[in-house]
């Protein structure tokens, strides 16, 4: 008490009122308790980012890491569909009137479809198309479904698939892939293209 009272000035300047300010908060600062409610942080978890909270109307965003790595959800396979077929999308199309053509074609981008075709047409892409693009793909490929009019139409590299290589017009194969493109005469383009061949 004599200490406080000689002192008096520099405890009550500035000073002192800070350094008893932050004194005061540590001794008070809430302890996590372990089985009174409220969940005690283990140091030596190997669970890392997890916030500890109480009360009523928290929300929280939780990054859980686990010795060191993040979890990331199991990558699922992308499903195709073989239905609609290019023939039923010029179908649809047809049945539209001219002005409504465009927005419908677009509605079928994103699709991912799976179709059975017959190899058409194979032609190279270019040298300066490939550096001014920047794209690996070395071929477009076209095929046919059935008896439909338009066109399948894909990019490749022909190093992914070298039996196109050996490929004749009209041999059969299967096609899969992410409409990127419909035209408005039902001509469909795909991007992320896989082909199988039928044996």
């Amino acid at each position: 008490m004599n200490w406080l009272w000689a002192n008096k000035e520099w405890v009550f300047s500035g000073i002192g009122v800070v350094f008893l300010g932050l004194l005061v908060r540590i001794l008070l600062r809430p302890r996590a308790v372990g089985q009174s409610g409220i969940v005690s942080a283990d140091r030596n978890s190997s669970v890392l980012g997890s916030p500890v909270a109480s009360g009523s109307n928290i929300s929280q965003t939780v990054s859980i890491v686990l010795n060191g790595t993040r979890s990331t959800p199991p990558q699922t396979k992308i499903p195709y569909a073989a239905k609609p077929t290019p023939k039923e999308i010029r179908a649809q199309l047809n049945a539209l009137p001219l002005f409504q053509k465009k927005g419908a074609t677009e509605s079928y981008v994103g699709l991912n479809v799976r179709w059975p075709v017959t190899l058409e047409y194979l032609s190279e892409i270019g040298e300066w198309r490939r550096k001014e693009f920047k794209i690996d793909f070395t071929h477009t490929l076209e095929a046919n479904f059935e008896d439909y009019e338009g066109v399948v139409r894909t990019e490749v590299n022909i190093e992914r698939f070298p039996r196109l290589k050996i490929s004749h017009k009209g041999s059969p194969m299967e096609i899969s892939g992410t409409v990127s493109n419909v035209s408005e005469g039902g001509t469909v383009t795909l991007r992320d293209a896989d082909i199988t061949f039928d044996e």
